[in-house]
């Protein structure tokens, strides 16, 4: 597939393939970014990782060790949860699988931030795709604040259509303005958390 492709996900985070997740270990990853490797008939095509939001810092770290070392480009931060919160009013809050949309934001968020201040602080050349609970203008500006360098789409685009993208950008060059920005690099990974992003997303730097 990688003589059609832009950039290549390696999904080891999948809560509804059995096992799949067991990839985060190291021995298992090296292993399957060998084969993606061998598989690709262009060495320049990007490659990232698709990670769970479920791990523990650790694991975290690890993931971005060998991601560098194996010369990846860089993780998608993350894939669905299969974290359950008493807050969830649905009554298929116990069926199994992984949960997205609104209630991934905070957990994936957390993630993102924790990432990028790992990647940062050792200085490695690694990209962040942010996707999680992105519903508006405001979560995708702090998934910015977070390390994101680039955001996906999933849920919102189920319950609002292609177009919400649009009312994404949109909603962006109004923060941008509101907060004197002209280069969205200028406020990525400013924001330590979650909350903290959220907080300047919606209230601005003041």
């Amino acid at each position: 597939m990688s003589e059609f492709s832009d950039f290549i996900s390696i999904n080891i985070s999948s809560p509804n393939t059995p096992n799949l997740r067991d990839f985060h270990e190291t021995k298992s990853l090296k292993e399957v970014i060998v084969a993606v490797n061998k598989g690709i008939t262009d060495s320049k095509l990007p490659v990232f990782i698709k990670i769970a939001p479920d791990i523990d810092l650790n694991m975290l770290k690890n993931i971005i060790k060998i991601s560098s070392v194996q010369n990846i480009s860089g993780l998608i931060i993350s894939n669905t949860t299969l974290e359950r919160k008493a807050c969830l009013k649905s009554k298929n809050i116990h069926e199994f699988g992984g949960l997205s949309g609104e209630p991934l934001f905070l957990k994936s968020t957390n993630l993102l931030a924790q990432a990028n201040q790992i990647i940062v602080t050792n200085k490695l050349n690694l990209h962040l795709i942010a996707v999680g609970g992105v519903s508006d203008h405001f979560t995708a500006y702090a998934k910015i604040l977070c390390g994101a360098d680039l955001v996906q789409l999933y849920s919102s685009i189920t319950y609002e259509g292609p177009d919400i993208a649009n009312k994404i950008n949109k909603g962006i060059i109004k923060l941008m303005y509101r907060d004197k920005i002209k280069d969205l690099i200028k406020i990525k990974g400013l924001a330590k958390n979650a909350n903290e992003a959220l907080t300047i997303a919606k209230h601005g730097f003041g």
